[in-house]
């Protein structure tokens, strides 16, 4: 499989790939519903305007596919390149069980403006609380 780039934050067809009962799981944030998936994804406006989303398919094995993807993004002024490794349970179509793996050393010091500080002990428990909560759920 090929890197294929995802086009302009098309959320409508974002939400038709999540069945019902989706689950997502990544780094910082973890979703037990679609309904909470979806609401982050629409708040991290991923494929959004100024954004470059590339994506490659792996493997499949049964109804798990196996892939990674990049993302250039700005967060706030900041440039951000993240690599992500992500494994999707398809079941009849749409993803139920959606889980990414990103490395939170690499990608922080790009993203927050803390220096040294943004590995140090307990700072990754806080911003991911911190996260959480700017996000929210549904």
């Amino acid at each position: 499989a090929s890197y294929k780039p995802v086009t302009s934050g098309d959320f409508t067809t974002m939400k038709s790939l999540y069945a019902p009962q989706g689950k997502f799981k990544d780094t910082m944030f973890e979703y037990g519903d679609r309904e909470g998936t979806m609401h982050m994804w629409k708040k991290l406006d991923v494929g959004g305007p100024g954004g470059k989303f590339v994506y490659q398919l792996d493997r499949v094995e049964g109804d798990i596919a196996y892939g990674h993807w990049n993302a250039d993004y700005k967060l706030g002024s900041r440039p951000v390149h993240n690599e992500i490794k992500s494994e999707l349970t398809i079941r009849d179509g749409q993803i139920v069980k959606h889980t990414d793996d990103w490395d939170w050393k690499k990608w922080a010091p790009q993203a927050l403006p803390l220096g040294p500080l943004v590995n140090a002990p307990g700072v990754k428990w806080l911003l991911t609380r911190v996260f959480r909560a700017v996000i929210g759920n549904a």
